[in-house]
């Protein structure tokens, strides 16, 4: 794998939706799914590493799961139009 262009090790639900240019509601959907990797720091804090991301990214860019990421994407974008 490639080293990564950031010396940090997790993103916020905020910083991982916009380096996914998604919204947050989004990425809480995906970790709530366990689509994402994530890690529980405490009750209220949840963060996304980052080599965790990258790879989930290129496993969907290989298809898989795509079905699943399509379907929250559609509820995303059903929430915007709220």
């Amino acid at each position: 794998m490639a080293k990564t262009t950031t010396d940090r090790l997790v993103y916020s639900i905020p910083e991982a939706a916009h380096a996914l240019h998604c919204s947050k509601s989004l990425v809480y959907d995906l970790v709530k799914a366990d689509k994402l990797p994530h890690v529980h720091l405490s009750e209220k804090r949840v963060v996304i590493p980052v080599e965790a991301l990258e790879r989930y990214l290129q496993q969907q860019a290989k298809g898989g799961g795509e079905r699943d990421t399509e379907e929250l994407d559609s509820k995303d974008k059903y929430a915007k139009q709220k």
